[in-house]
Protein backbone atom coordinates (compact mmCIF):
# COMPACT_ATOMS: atom_id res chain seq x y z
CA UNK A 1 0.00 0.00 0.00
CA UNK A 2 1.57 3.63 -0.74
CA UNK A 3 2.22 5.81 1.67
CA UNK A 4 -0.69 8.16 2.19
CA UNK A 5 -3.52 5.83 1.72
CA UNK A 6 -6.42 5.97 3.45
CA UNK A 7 -8.95 3.44 3.45
CA UNK A 8 -12.41 4.26 5.00
CA UNK A 9 -13.22 1.71 7.61
CA UNK A 10 -16.65 1.21 9.67
CA UNK A 11 -18.12 -1.53 12.30
CA UNK A 12 -19.12 -3.43 9.29
CA UNK A 13 -15.51 -3.58 7.48
CA UNK A 14 -13.92 -2.13 4.97
CA UNK A 15 -16.24 0.31 2.80
CA UNK A 16 -14.93 -0.80 -0.54
CA UNK A 17 -13.89 -3.96 -0.07
CA UNK A 18 -13.04 -6.90 -2.25
CA UNK A 19 -14.84 -9.49 0.04
CA UNK A 20 -18.73 -9.70 0.48
CA UNK A 21 -19.05 -10.53 4.18
CA UNK A 22 -19.85 -7.50 6.15
CA UNK A 23 -18.62 -9.01 9.33
CA UNK A 24 -16.64 -6.26 11.22
CA UNK A 25 -13.35 -7.85 9.94
CA UNK A 26 -11.00 -6.38 7.84
CA UNK A 27 -7.95 -8.70 5.95
CA UNK A 28 -5.24 -8.11 4.50
CA UNK A 29 -3.10 -9.49 2.78
CA UNK A 30 -0.86 -9.67 -0.81
CA UNK A 31 -2.74 -11.51 -3.12
CA UNK A 32 -6.81 -11.85 -4.33
CA UNK A 33 -6.84 -15.46 -2.81
CA UNK A 34 -10.49 -17.27 -3.27
CA UNK A 35 -12.75 -19.42 -0.73
CA UNK A 36 -13.86 -22.51 -1.79
CA UNK A 37 -17.14 -21.12 -3.01
CA UNK A 38 -14.83 -18.19 -4.89
CA UNK A 39 -15.75 -15.47 -2.19
CA UNK A 40 -13.00 -13.25 -1.89
CA UNK A 41 -11.22 -13.37 1.07
CA UNK A 42 -8.96 -10.52 1.66
CA UNK A 43 -10.59 -7.60 1.87
CA UNK A 44 -7.46 -5.41 0.79
CA UNK A 45 -4.32 -6.61 -1.44
CA UNK A 46 -1.15 -5.42 -2.18
CA UNK A 47 1.24 -6.65 -5.17
CA UNK A 48 2.42 -9.53 -4.03
CA UNK A 49 6.04 -8.59 -5.18
CA UNK A 50 5.98 -7.29 -1.75
CA UNK A 51 8.53 -9.08 0.50
CA UNK A 52 7.83 -10.30 3.72
CA UNK A 53 3.53 -9.78 3.30
CA UNK A 54 1.58 -12.81 3.48
CA UNK A 55 -1.02 -14.35 1.92
CA UNK A 56 -3.42 -13.25 4.70
CA UNK A 57 -0.91 -10.83 6.50
CA UNK A 58 -3.17 -9.55 9.33
CA UNK A 59 -6.83 -8.00 10.10
CA UNK A 60 -8.29 -5.06 11.51
CA UNK A 61 -11.30 -6.26 14.31
CA UNK A 62 -13.88 -4.23 15.47
CA UNK A 63 -15.32 -5.44 18.45
CA UNK A 64 -18.85 -4.62 19.72
CA UNK A 65 -19.11 -4.53 23.35
CA UNK A 66 -15.66 -2.37 23.69
CA UNK A 67 -16.61 0.07 20.55
CA UNK A 68 -12.77 -0.52 19.34
CA UNK A 69 -10.55 -1.63 16.56
CA UNK A 70 -7.97 -4.43 17.02
CA UNK A 71 -5.03 -5.25 15.15
CA UNK A 72 -4.02 -9.30 14.70
CA UNK A 73 -1.23 -9.68 13.10
CA UNK A 74 -2.49 -13.24 11.12
CA UNK A 75 1.31 -15.47 11.52
CA UNK A 76 1.93 -15.06 7.66
CA UNK A 77 4.21 -13.03 6.65
CA UNK A 78 7.34 -11.26 8.23
CA UNK A 79 5.17 -9.78 11.35
CA UNK A 80 2.90 -6.76 11.29
CA UNK A 81 4.60 -3.38 12.61
CA UNK A 82 2.35 -0.12 13.11
CA UNK A 83 3.53 3.55 13.20
CA UNK A 84 0.97 6.15 14.22
CA UNK A 85 2.36 9.53 13.09
CA UNK A 86 -0.76 10.92 12.90
CA UNK A 87 -3.86 11.89 15.20
CA UNK A 88 -6.31 9.21 14.96
CA UNK A 89 -9.92 10.44 14.34
CA UNK A 90 -12.90 9.10 16.29
CA UNK A 91 -16.15 9.62 14.81
CA UNK A 92 -19.11 8.87 17.54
Amino acid sequence: MEKGTKLLINALGLEISKRTDKDGIIYFGCEEIYSSNNNQINDFSSPNDKSGLGKRHFLIKYNVDDKEYYLKDANDGSGTFVRIDQKIVYFY
